[in-house]
């Protein structure tokens, strides 16, 4: 592991978020099948709305809206945390226990406090070639290993060259508490939110806490201790916010975004088919019951039955919009229909031709109906513009080998490589595109600067490791 990855302290180090049943405590698992347990939520409707309910917020904190990114992973902790370099994470758990847009806005806007605040390490400058599931993953292990006392894991988190054992960890973590709450009060009163949201998510974290022996992840790292919840309320009372922003259907979008986590974290999509189902018989309308039904469809392979539900809820929104021509998409893709596939993701990416989801689902299907030229200028773009979307870089590289343009091939998959830690993998297929690109190409010289910056990285790295050897 990086040394960079490795000063993911105090507030970087996942705050220690993971400690009960992120990962299965001394379980003996090895590094790559820890990461394996993580798991992203990667939905572009989440994302959108996530990205849209925070731009308020990020501007009354000072912060540019471009520079924050968030993320879901799917879990059942009820939990959230922000990462250096200001990426947030909720739990799945988390967001589909939120009642509405003001608990949820309020959960954000403490994770962004406690990045406007300053209480994270930022990475070095080696973290921009460290895919996010890579650098959650190792979160999730470090946090692991200070919860187990995992001497080994537990070096991660050196500070100053000293290592924090995991009580004074904590003890930091619980200090920055107090202060997130009141920007994220003050946040939400100038964002137009109302900040009561704050209260009734605590009230409710605290309820649990009480009906349970084992405190929620949240709390290890959230401690709700009476006087904090008190003085919580209090700041909430002497500002008076009540909510100045028009819903604007945001509410609707989060249970639409809470129908596709439960048929996503379902284990079984066929018993959670059949709950939506259950519940259908008493809201038969109920556009958000059916979103989910027609995903848990989706995921236990009824194909028809959920293309044609999506098809019905397509014409009740209105015939365009993208996140429902874009599932739509998806199960087509699943049963070979690459034609109707193809169509639906053009509709979707004619509202929103930026995205970056939408337009590497294109390129795939592009890419299974032979069409490779096509796919490649789409992922070429896609790489570009986005340099840090594995999938697409993974995507372009097979584009371009079925080509036959090699070096720009083995350029993409090392820079897949190393996006995901897989170091030797990514100095074999940079050497290959050393190799196999022109010498005076754009291409080649980047193969040779990007070769140059990991062995040096890697080099550093392993004299390091000599000298606490010694």
């Amino acid at each position: 592991m990086p040394s960079s990855l490795k000063r993911l302290v105090i507030f970087g180090l996942a705050i220690l978020v993971m400690m009960n049943g992120m990962v299965a405590p001394a379980s003996g698992k090895s590094r790559e099948e820890k990461k394996q347990t993580v798991q992203l939520f990667t939905d572009p409707e989440t994302t959108d709305l996530l990205d849209e309910l925070a731009v308020p917020i990020l501007s009354a904190s000072g912060m540019p809206s471009e520079q924050v990114r968030f993320h879901v992973m799917l879990d059942n902790a009820l939990n959230a945390f922000a990462l250096p370099n200001n990426h947030i994470v909720f739990h799945s758990r988390l967001l589909l226990s939120v009642n509405d847009r003001e608990e949820l806005t309020s959960v954000m806007a403490h994770e962004i406090a406690h990045l406007a605040a300053g209480h994270h390490v930022k990475l070095q400058e080696s973290s921009k070639y460290i895919s996010i599931s890579s650098l959650v993953a190792s979160a999730v292990g470090m946090a692991a290993g200070l919860a187990t006392k995992n001497p080994e894991i537990s070096q991660a988190s050196m500070i100053g060259g000293m290592a924090a054992g995991t009580s004074s960890m904590l003890a930091v973590v619980r200090e920055k508490e107090t202060q997130a709450d009141q920007l994220a009060v003050h946040y939400m009163a100038k964002a137009g939110y109302d900040a009561h949201g704050l209260i009734a998510f605590m009230d409710r974290i605290s309820k649990e806490q009480r009906l349970t022996p084992i405190p929620p992840p949240y709390l290890l790292t959230h401690p709700l201790g009476s006087q904090r919840v008190d003085e919580a309320r209090d700041m909430v009372q002497r500002i008076r916010t009540t909510s100045k922003l028009p819903d604007g259907g945001t509410n609707q979008r989060i249970k639409r975004m809470q129908a596709k986590l439960e048929a996503a974290t379902a284990s079984d999509p066929h018993e959670a088919a059949n709950k939506f189902r259950e519940r259908l018989k008493k809201q038969p309308k109920n556009f958000e019951l059916r979103y989910g039904l027609a995903m848990a469809d989706r995921y236990g392979g009824n194909l028809a039955e959920s293309e044609q539900l999506l098809t019905t809820l397509l014409k009740e929104s209105g015939g365009a919009d993208p996140f429902i021509l874009r599932e739509r998409a998806m199960g087509r893709l699943e049963n070979g229909q690459l034609k109707t596939a193809l169509e639906d993701m053009e509709a979707a990416l004619q509202k929103k031709p930026d995205n970056p989801d939408f337009q590497y689902r294109k390129a795939f299907i592009l890419k299974e109906s032979g069409q490779l030229e096509s796919s490649s200028r789409i992922l070429r773009r896609l790489t570009q513009v986005h340099e840090n979307y594995p999938d697409a870089l993974y995507l372009f590289g097979t584009v371009e080998g079925e080509l036959g343009r090699m070096g720009s091939s083995h350029l993409a998959l090392a820079r897949y490589n190393r996006l995901h830690q897989e170091l030797e993998a990514a100095v074999y297929h940079y050497r290959q595109a050393v190799k196999d690109t022109p010498s005076d190409s754009v291409d080649h010289a980047q193969a040779e600067e990007e070769l140059k910056i990991l062995m040096e990285e890697l080099n550093r790295s392993f004299f390091q490791f000599k000298r606490q050897r010694r």
